[in-house]
């Protein structure tokens, strides 16, 4: 049966637990323009898709959404969501909420729509990563096109992270990272492994955190910086540069 005929899901909240129920498709709702095949109540819920290529419309509230293999189009609602697309190549827009999009293997095009601190993260990447929200592309865990994504956190790796022209988060996590800001005030995190962070133009803040980070505030103006230094207590080695609030750094 093609996907435009197929009975839609239509999930179901009984008893607190997440019922699906099968039921026609209504026109309306669809989803980068394909007819929907899985429809999220107007409660938070957790949707699971199916083995097969599925249309997922979320509701207004808060919602857990999980692909699997297929190649699944998933549009979110108002709500702040969380997406975990699967292992196919996979599509995702996000909504006006502020979404957390989970990267998976495949190849996927990531749109986090139209709020402002929409989050791409790579924990289960099985590699580094590298990611540039100015380019709107990440590799190493699939090739990804990304768009409207304004933080991202890594791998368990080292990664290459450098972000764009507005407010960026962006976390290295654990590994050898080399994190770069752009042109908004950036909040650039190293975290586990002997990072380089240098900031942009924007007047950005620096966290090391463990071991001896080089953090480079770079050509915009105000830069901090904020570091723990080795052990969870700084004992020199970190080194600083064009940065106006220096913490803890040495020269």
């Amino acid at each position: 049966m093609e996907r435009g005929t197929r009975p839609i899901a239509i999930l179901a909240v009984v008893g607190g637990l997440t019922l699906a129920i099968a039921s026609p498709a209504p026109a309306a709702r669809r989803c980068l323009g394909e007819r929907a095949t899985i429809v999220g109540t107007p409660e938070s819920d957790v949707i699971r898709a199916s083995a097969r290529d599925d249309v997922i419309v979320a509701g207004r509230d808060e919602d857990l959404i999980r692909g699997r293999g297929g190649h699944d189009r998933v549009c979110t609602g108002r709500g702040y969501d969380t997406i975990l697309a699967g292992g196919g190549n996979d599509r995702v827009r996000g909504g006006p909420g502020q979404d957390v999009l989970y990267a998976d293997p495949g190849d996927d095009r990531l749109d986090g729509g139209h709020g402002d601190f929409d989050a791409v993260l790579f924990d289960r990447a099985p590699r580094g990563i590298r990611l540039d929200l100015a380019e709107g592309v990440a590799s190493g865990f699939g090739a990804d096109r990304l768009t409207r994504i304004e933080n991202s956190a890594g791998s368990p790796y080292g990664d290459v992270l450098r972000g764009d022209r507005r407010q960026n988060f962006l976390h290295g996590r654990l590994g050898p990272d080399v994190i770069l800001g752009f042109r908004g005030w950036d909040f650039l995190i190293g975290d586990g492994g002997p990072d380089r962070l240098k900031g942009g133009t924007g007047a950005d803040f620096l966290v090391g955190d463990r071991n001896d980070d080089l953090l480079d505030g770079g050509e915009g103006g105000e830069d901090g910086v904020g570091d723990e230094g080795d052990g969870g207590a700084h004992q020199g080695g970190d080194r600083c540069v064009n940065l106006e609030n220096q913490g803890n750094c040495e020269f």
